[in-house]
Protein backbone atom coordinates (compact mmCIF):
# COMPACT_ATOMS: atom_id res chain seq x y z
CA UNK A 1 0.00 0.00 0.00
CA UNK A 2 1.33 3.42 -0.94
CA UNK A 3 2.68 5.73 1.73
CA UNK A 4 2.34 9.52 1.49
CA UNK A 5 6.00 9.83 0.50
CA UNK A 6 5.57 7.27 -2.31
CA UNK A 7 2.47 9.05 -3.63
CA UNK A 8 4.28 12.38 -3.62
CA UNK A 9 7.16 10.83 -5.53
CA UNK A 10 4.87 9.21 -8.10
CA UNK A 11 2.95 12.41 -8.82
CA UNK A 12 5.80 14.93 -8.71
CA UNK A 13 6.77 16.84 -11.84
CA UNK A 14 10.55 16.65 -12.32
CA UNK A 15 10.87 20.24 -13.51
CA UNK A 16 14.46 19.93 -14.76
CA UNK A 17 13.50 16.99 -16.97
CA UNK A 18 10.19 18.51 -18.08
CA UNK A 19 11.81 21.84 -19.02
CA UNK A 20 14.69 20.20 -20.87
CA UNK A 21 14.88 21.64 -24.44
CA UNK A 22 13.11 19.44 -26.97
CA UNK A 23 15.19 17.82 -29.69
CA UNK A 24 14.51 19.53 -32.99
CA UNK A 25 11.11 20.83 -33.89
CA UNK A 26 9.72 17.79 -34.17
CA UNK A 27 -18.21 20.07 -29.73
CA UNK A 28 -16.66 20.12 -26.11
CA UNK A 29 -16.82 17.15 -23.81
CA UNK A 30 -18.72 17.72 -20.55
CA UNK A 31 -15.54 18.24 -18.54
CA UNK A 32 -13.74 20.44 -21.05
CA UNK A 33 -13.30 23.79 -19.39
CA UNK A 34 -13.33 27.32 -20.75
CA UNK A 35 -13.05 30.41 -18.56
CA UNK A 36 -16.24 32.41 -18.18
CA UNK A 37 -15.34 34.67 -15.27
CA UNK A 38 -12.75 37.43 -15.28
CA UNK A 39 -10.79 35.55 -12.60
CA UNK A 40 -10.69 31.83 -11.84
CA UNK A 41 -8.67 30.24 -9.06
CA UNK A 42 -7.46 26.80 -10.10
CA UNK A 43 -4.97 24.06 -9.28
CA UNK A 44 -3.06 22.29 -12.02
CA UNK A 45 -2.77 18.52 -11.52
CA UNK A 46 0.08 16.50 -13.01
CA UNK A 47 -0.63 13.54 -15.30
CA UNK A 48 1.53 11.01 -17.18
CA UNK A 49 2.50 11.87 -20.75
CA UNK A 50 5.28 10.25 -22.78
CA UNK A 51 6.90 8.59 -19.81
CA UNK A 52 6.93 11.45 -17.32
CA UNK A 53 4.58 13.40 -15.08
CA UNK A 54 3.74 16.74 -16.66
CA UNK A 55 1.77 19.84 -15.65
CA UNK A 56 0.62 20.16 -19.27
CA UNK A 57 1.06 18.38 -22.60
CA UNK A 58 2.04 19.90 -25.92
CA UNK A 59 -0.22 18.68 -28.72
CA UNK A 60 -0.20 19.25 -32.46
CA UNK A 61 -3.74 19.33 -33.77
CA UNK A 62 -5.30 19.32 -37.21
CA UNK A 63 -8.51 21.35 -37.41
CA UNK A 64 -9.76 20.08 -40.75
CA UNK A 65 -12.13 22.56 -42.39
CA UNK A 66 -13.88 22.66 -45.71
CA UNK A 67 -13.53 25.74 -47.90
CA UNK A 68 -16.47 27.30 -46.08
CA UNK A 69 -14.38 27.07 -42.88
CA UNK A 70 -16.71 24.51 -41.32
CA UNK A 71 -14.82 22.12 -39.01
CA UNK A 72 -15.29 18.56 -40.19
CA UNK A 73 -12.66 16.80 -38.04
CA UNK A 74 -10.27 17.53 -35.17
CA UNK A 75 -7.42 15.05 -34.72
CA UNK A 76 -3.85 14.76 -33.49
CA UNK A 77 -1.09 14.96 -36.10
CA UNK A 78 0.36 11.50 -36.72
CA UNK A 79 3.74 12.94 -37.72
CA UNK A 80 4.21 15.30 -34.77
CA UNK A 81 2.65 13.10 -32.10
CA UNK A 82 3.60 9.57 -33.18
CA UNK A 83 6.39 9.99 -35.74
CA UNK A 84 4.27 8.36 -38.43
CA UNK A 85 3.39 9.53 -41.93
CA UNK A 86 0.59 12.10 -41.83
CA UNK A 87 -1.29 12.44 -45.14
CA UNK A 88 -2.64 15.83 -44.06
CA UNK A 89 0.83 17.27 -43.45
CA UNK A 90 2.23 15.65 -46.59
CA UNK A 91 -0.52 17.16 -48.68
CA UNK A 92 -0.08 20.60 -47.14
CA UNK A 93 3.64 20.67 -47.80
CA UNK A 94 3.19 19.34 -51.32
CA UNK A 95 0.81 22.27 -51.95
CA UNK A 96 3.39 24.66 -50.51
CA UNK A 97 6.17 23.26 -52.69
CA UNK A 98 3.99 23.40 -55.79
CA UNK A 99 3.12 27.06 -55.15
CA UNK A 100 6.75 27.89 -54.43
CA UNK A 101 7.92 26.18 -57.63
CA UNK A 102 5.36 28.20 -59.60
CA UNK A 103 6.43 31.40 -57.80
CA UNK A 104 2.89 31.86 -56.48
CA UNK A 105 2.14 33.39 -53.07
CA UNK A 106 -0.63 31.22 -51.69
CA UNK A 107 -1.25 30.49 -48.01
CA UNK A 108 -4.04 27.96 -48.52
CA UNK A 109 -1.57 25.16 -47.76
CA UNK A 110 -1.67 26.24 -44.09
CA UNK A 111 -5.16 24.82 -43.60
CA UNK A 112 -3.64 21.35 -44.01
CA UNK A 113 -0.96 21.86 -41.34
CA UNK A 114 -1.37 21.31 -37.58
CA UNK A 115 -1.59 23.99 -34.93
CA UNK A 116 0.25 23.72 -31.62
CA UNK A 117 -1.60 24.05 -28.35
CA UNK A 118 -1.36 22.87 -24.77
CA UNK A 119 -3.69 20.99 -22.46
CA UNK A 120 -3.67 20.52 -18.70
CA UNK A 121 -5.87 19.13 -15.94
CA UNK A 122 -7.21 21.57 -13.36
CA UNK A 123 -9.32 21.71 -10.23
CA UNK A 124 -11.57 24.74 -10.29
CA UNK A 125 -11.49 26.11 -6.75
CA UNK A 126 -14.87 27.82 -7.03
CA UNK A 127 -16.61 24.47 -7.59
CA UNK A 128 -14.37 22.28 -5.41
CA UNK A 129 -16.63 22.32 -2.34
CA UNK A 130 -19.74 21.50 -4.39
CA UNK A 131 -17.83 18.68 -6.09
CA UNK A 132 -16.90 17.17 -2.72
CA UNK A 133 -20.50 17.41 -1.54
CA UNK A 134 -21.96 15.80 -4.68
CA UNK A 135 -19.40 13.21 -5.86
CA UNK A 136 -16.84 13.09 -3.04
CA UNK A 137 -13.83 14.46 -4.95
CA UNK A 138 -12.90 17.50 -7.08
CA UNK A 139 -13.83 17.08 -10.74
CA UNK A 140 -10.73 17.31 -12.92
CA UNK A 141 -11.35 19.43 -16.01
CA UNK A 142 -9.38 19.80 -19.24
CA UNK A 143 -7.97 23.27 -19.83
CA UNK A 144 -6.67 24.15 -23.31
CA UNK A 145 -4.42 27.18 -23.75
CA UNK A 146 -2.04 28.83 -26.27
CA UNK A 147 1.71 29.24 -26.34
CA UNK A 148 1.93 32.52 -24.38
CA UNK A 149 0.10 30.98 -21.43
CA UNK A 150 2.43 27.98 -21.61
CA UNK A 151 5.40 30.36 -21.41
CA UNK A 152 3.99 31.94 -18.24
CA UNK A 153 3.53 28.51 -16.62
CA UNK A 154 7.08 27.51 -17.54
CA UNK A 155 8.38 30.66 -15.83
CA UNK A 156 6.69 29.49 -12.63
CA UNK A 157 8.25 26.03 -12.98
CA UNK A 158 11.69 27.64 -13.37
CA UNK A 159 11.17 29.96 -10.39
CA UNK A 160 12.78 28.45 -7.25
CA UNK A 161 9.99 30.01 -5.19
CA UNK A 162 7.45 27.79 -6.98
CA UNK A 163 9.00 24.97 -9.09
CA UNK A 164 6.52 22.07 -9.11
CA UNK A 165 3.26 24.01 -8.82
CA UNK A 166 1.33 20.72 -9.01
CA UNK A 167 2.93 19.25 -5.87
CA UNK A 168 0.21 17.60 -3.77
CA UNK A 169 1.29 19.26 -0.52
CA UNK A 170 3.55 22.22 -1.38
CA UNK A 171 2.13 23.21 -4.75
CA UNK A 172 0.69 26.57 -5.76
CA UNK A 173 -2.69 27.55 -7.15
CA UNK A 174 -2.88 29.68 -10.27
CA UNK A 175 -5.12 32.61 -11.10
CA UNK A 176 -6.53 32.46 -14.63
CA UNK A 177 -7.43 35.93 -15.87
CA UNK A 178 -9.87 36.04 -18.77
CA UNK A 179 -10.58 39.14 -20.86
CA UNK A 180 -13.78 38.78 -22.88
CA UNK A 181 -13.16 41.93 -24.90
CA UNK A 182 -9.71 40.75 -25.92
CA UNK A 183 -11.14 37.34 -26.85
CA UNK A 184 -13.83 38.90 -29.07
CA UNK A 185 -11.21 40.99 -30.89
CA UNK A 186 -8.88 38.05 -31.47
CA UNK A 187 -6.17 39.19 -29.02
CA UNK A 188 -4.61 37.25 -26.14
CA UNK A 189 -7.48 36.78 -23.70
CA UNK A 190 -5.82 34.58 -21.05
CA UNK A 191 -3.07 35.40 -18.59
CA UNK A 192 -1.75 33.32 -15.69
CA UNK A 193 -0.26 34.26 -12.35
CA UNK A 194 0.59 32.26 -9.24
CA UNK A 195 -1.06 32.58 -5.87
CA UNK A 196 1.07 34.25 -3.20
CA UNK A 197 1.40 31.21 -0.97
CA UNK A 198 1.63 27.45 -1.43
CA UNK A 199 -1.23 25.14 -0.49
CA UNK A 200 -2.19 21.44 -0.62
CA UNK A 201 -4.10 20.11 -3.60
CA UNK A 202 -7.35 19.62 -1.62
CA UNK A 203 -9.15 21.81 0.86
CA UNK A 204 -8.04 20.37 4.23
CA UNK A 205 -11.65 20.29 5.44
CA UNK A 206 -12.29 17.46 2.98
CA UNK A 207 -8.98 15.62 2.68
CA UNK A 208 -5.82 16.28 4.68
CA UNK A 209 -2.80 14.15 3.80
CA UNK A 210 -1.09 14.84 7.11
CA UNK A 211 -3.97 13.92 9.44
CA UNK A 212 -5.84 11.29 7.40
CA UNK A 213 -3.77 9.94 4.56
CA UNK A 214 -6.17 7.06 3.82
CA UNK A 215 -8.99 9.49 3.00
CA UNK A 216 -6.60 11.70 1.05
CA UNK A 217 -5.40 8.77 -1.06
CA UNK A 218 -8.96 7.57 -1.67
CA UNK A 219 -10.07 11.02 -2.83
CA UNK A 220 -7.01 11.39 -5.06
CA UNK A 221 -7.55 7.95 -6.60
CA UNK A 222 -11.23 8.56 -7.33
CA UNK A 223 -10.43 11.95 -8.82
CA UNK A 224 -7.95 10.44 -11.28
CA UNK A 225 -10.23 7.54 -12.14
CA UNK A 226 -12.91 10.02 -13.22
CA UNK A 227 -10.68 12.68 -14.73
CA UNK A 228 -11.34 14.42 -18.01
CA UNK A 229 -9.32 12.74 -20.78
CA UNK A 230 -6.89 15.44 -22.05
CA UNK A 231 -7.04 13.85 -25.48
CA UNK A 232 -10.68 12.75 -25.49
CA UNK A 233 -11.92 15.56 -27.70
CA UNK A 234 -9.86 14.43 -30.69
CA UNK A 235 -11.14 12.15 -33.45
CA UNK A 236 -9.21 8.86 -33.59
CA UNK A 237 -7.96 8.73 -37.18
CA UNK A 238 -5.40 6.52 -38.87
CA UNK A 239 -3.89 7.25 -42.30
CA UNK A 240 -6.94 5.94 -44.16
CA UNK A 241 -9.24 8.04 -42.00
CA UNK A 242 -7.17 11.13 -42.71
CA UNK A 243 -7.38 10.45 -46.44
CA UNK A 244 -11.17 10.40 -46.09
CA UNK A 245 -11.07 13.76 -44.32
CA UNK A 246 -8.89 15.18 -47.07
CA UNK A 247 -11.51 14.18 -49.62
CA UNK A 248 -14.12 16.14 -47.67
CA UNK A 249 -11.98 19.27 -47.50
CA UNK A 250 -13.21 20.46 -50.87
CA UNK A 251 -16.33 22.30 -51.93
CA UNK A 252 -19.30 20.55 -53.46
CA UNK A 253 -18.72 20.60 -57.24
CA UNK A 254 -20.81 19.85 -60.28
CA UNK A 255 -18.54 16.93 -61.14
CA UNK A 256 -18.69 15.47 -57.62
CA UNK A 257 -19.64 11.99 -58.81
CA UNK A 258 -16.74 11.88 -61.21
CA UNK A 259 -14.37 13.02 -58.49
CA UNK A 260 -15.69 10.33 -56.13
CA UNK A 261 -15.05 7.68 -58.76
CA UNK A 262 -11.50 8.94 -59.30
CA UNK A 263 -10.88 8.99 -55.56
CA UNK A 264 -12.23 5.48 -55.01
CA UNK A 265 -9.80 4.13 -57.58
CA UNK A 266 -6.93 4.99 -55.23
CA UNK A 267 -8.00 2.51 -52.54
CA UNK A 268 -5.72 -0.27 -53.77
CA UNK A 269 -2.74 1.80 -54.92
CA UNK A 270 0.28 3.32 -53.21
CA UNK A 271 0.22 6.24 -50.79
CA UNK A 272 2.05 8.35 -53.40
CA UNK A 273 -0.66 7.63 -55.94
CA UNK A 274 -3.34 8.48 -53.38
CA UNK A 275 -1.65 11.81 -52.72
CA UNK A 276 -1.43 12.60 -56.42
CA UNK A 277 -5.12 11.79 -56.85
CA UNK A 278 -6.03 14.00 -53.90
CA UNK A 279 -3.96 16.87 -55.28
CA UNK A 280 -5.84 16.66 -58.55
CA UNK A 281 -9.16 16.30 -56.74
CA UNK A 282 -8.69 19.32 -54.47
CA UNK A 283 -7.36 21.42 -57.32
CA UNK A 284 -10.63 20.84 -59.19
CA UNK A 285 -12.78 21.84 -56.19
Amino acid sequence: MLTLEQLLEQTAVKTDEFLKPKEGKKENLPQDWKPENALTNARMVSFPFRGQNVPFAEVHVHYAKDKNKKVIAVFLCLKKMEGKDCPMCDFGWSEYNAAKAANIKDDTFKRFLPSKEYVSLIIERETEELDFQTVGYPVLKCFKFPNKVKDAIELLLKDPDYEDITHLIKGTDIKINFNKEAASSGNLSLTIQAARTSSPIFNKRFADANTDFETFREVYTKMLENKCDPFGRFDKLDENGIFEVLKKMRDETSDREEVEVNASETSNVSEEAKMAALQKELAQA
